[in-house]
């Protein structure tokens, strides 16, 4: 039996069993990094309290905090992003009541109704914004690069702005890349098409040319690094909120995209362009690097080449 102030009977003692456990989604793995970072948060706030002790007035502090939130546009975290931190709470509870037998019962934590995006943007809008990044100097041209990678491989933000050279087979025909650097915690291969190669040898060769201009830079092993700005920026990639920052909202802005258009879009805008050509979704599944084809089913309502045929094919009846 546990003693009360022994450490074991703690918030944080719960959080950290937990994370020990595999996935239940996929047996023998590990928790996801966003699980376990869900679960840092939660530490950092009431790791220190005793398990029985957390209240409803302790859940609707939390519930406070996550809606102050900036996410990474700038703007608070949306209902989805806080329903993530509601799994991983209902999850550690649920593990101290059932697993641990810490407790009977705890304070439930209800999910919110997310809001449905259903801005996908078309290949012309992305092809507008990539040329006003183009016009625009600086380090525009790489975010322009950043932009049309984004559609033809559907990485997400941080997979491509820190893609490493050493991820990219010598051929440059597929990209290999560790599970440590997947959000869902598995290694992940894809191939890359031909406008991919090229804009991925393009940035390569960047690379190698700011090597051989300052002698003083550390060896590169980014794909995507910046020319110019500061010393200690040269050679490495962009950040996360430098690549999305000004620059990019006064792109998207002169070429007519709407304020909801983010870097994730552009992955939503090569998943719909290959389910309208035909591509099933078990295939943009592998493609995205989907656990499961649960999380491509928001694709589903996409018209694809089939459904468009199938349509014609009432068109003669004459009525």
């Amino acid at each position: 039996m546990r003693r009360r102030n022994s450490g074991e009977t703690t918030f944080a003692f719960a959080v950290n069993d937990w994370c020990k456990k595999s996935s239940t989604k996929r047996p023998g793995q590990p928790k996801s990094k966003g699980f376990m970072d869900k679960g840092d948060w939660f530490k950092r706030r009431i790791g220190s309290k005793q398990i029985e002790d957390i209240s409803d007035q302790d859940v609707k502090k939390l519930v406070a905090e996550l809606r102050s939130i900036k996410g990474r546009t700038r703007e608070t975290i949306g209902a989805s992003g806080i329903n993530g931190y509601i799994t991983v709470y209902n999850a550690v509870m649920n593990h101290a009541v059932h697993e641990l037998k810490m407790i009977q019962s705890f304070p439930r934590w209800l999910k919110g109704a997310e809001e449905v995006r259903e801005y996908y943007p078309e290949v012309s809008e992305i092809g507008l914004l990539i040329n006003e990044l183009k016009t625009m100097g600086f380090q525009n041209p790489l975010r322009a690069d950043l932009v049309a990678m984004g559609f033809h491989t559907q990485l997400r933000n941080t997979n491509a702005r820190t893609l490493r050279i050493d991820e990219v087979s010598r051929d440059l025909n597929f990209l290999s890349i560790p599970a440590r650097r997947m959000k869902n915690n598995r290694h992940f291969e894809r191939p890359l098409n031909q406008e991919a190669k090229k804009i991925v040898q393009r940035n390569i060769e960047r690379g190698y040319a700011l090597q051989a201009k300052y002698s003083w830079l550390d060896p590169i092993e980014h794909v995507f690094v910046q020319d110019s700005g500061t010393v200690s920026s040269i050679g490495k990639p962009l950040t996360q909120s430098a690549l999305v920052g000004r620059s990019w909202h006064v792109a998207t802005k002169r070429a007519g995209l709407p304020e909801s258009f983010t870097y994730h879009s552009l992955r939503h805008a090569g998943a719909t362009f290959l389910v309208r050509e035909g591509i099933d979704l078990k295939m943009v599944a592998t493609l995205l690097g989907h656990s499961s084809e649960s999380s491509t089913w928001r694709y589903r309502h996409v018209s694809t080449k089939e459904s468009q045929r199938a349509s014609e094919l009432t068109s003669g009846v004459n009525l």
